[in-house]
């Protein structure tokens, strides 16, 4: 009964007030736009703004990159000019980490330059880590990987 009260009561809760300071969930957001906006627009120093020295990317298709530098060098020299990166509006999911960050799961598609609909689509999971420096991604995991459907998961 106190968890059905304790969700009804979150559900009819106020829109923050405008002096609130953000919510983890936009915050992530939030980052997830700034770091995308790079990859997307080629700034593969400003991308590397938001990776930490300590980076482990596992991408399902491509396999293991453990070193920061060769994660940006890909971005800069094989995505960069060849495709970017579309957010699937409303799928980020995001949970505190006590003490670290957070994590964040979400859909992403990717689009050729030039094209006019997405090519593939994916899943991710981003481990993000808050300290003195502000935020970075210290682990990404992107898998599922397939055809676009239009409807943000993939199909066989």
């Amino acid at each position: 009964m106190s968890m059905l009260l304790a969700a009804a009561l979150m559900i009819v809760q106020p829109a923050p007030d405008a002096g609130e300071p953000p919510s983890l969930l936009e915050t992530v957001t939030a980052l997830d736009a700034d770091v995308f906006e790079a990859f997307n627009s080629c700034d593969g120093e400003g991308f590397g703004a938001f990776i930490a020295e300590e980076i482990e990317f596992y991408h399902d298709v491509d396999g293991l990159i453990l070193d920061r530098a060769a994660l940006i060098e890909a971005v800069n020299s094989s995505i960069c000019g060849n495709f970017q990166r579309q957010l699937t509006p409303g799928s980020i999911e995001v949970w505190p980490v006590p003490g670290y960050g957070a994590i964040q799961t979400g859909w992403h598609a990717f689009i050729n330059y030039g094209a006019d609909a997405p090519h593939g689509q994916g899943q991710f999971l981003h481990v993000w880590r808050q300290d003195a420096d502000g935020w970075k991604l210290t682990r990404i995991v992107s898998y599922d990987h397939g055809a676009f459907d239009g409807a943000g998961r993939v199909r066989d």
